[in-house]
């Protein structure tokens, strides 16, 4: 599966990997952490959950199953 990290300032960057695991705080609703499983291109060494305001599931490169239906 292919992810997009969007961060605040505007950059973004697409990860591939097999699962993506998250955390958000019941306190405050925000991303609190994250651990992609599996990553196969573009591993981020350490990246701030405060600065990402979206992680985005790419489905347009995914194959599709059951005659089109995913």
């Amino acid at each position: 599966m292919t992810f997009r990290v969007i961060l605040r300032n505007g950059v973004s960057f697409n990860v591939v990997a097999d699962d993506l695991e998250t955390t958000i705080s019941n306190l405050s609703g925000n991303l609190y952490s994250y651990t992609f499983k599996g990553v196969k291109h573009n591993k981020p060494c350490y990246l701030n959950p405060e600065d990402i305001i979206a992680i985005l599931r790419v489905m347009s490169d995914e194959e599709s199953d059951n005659d089109g239906k995913n």
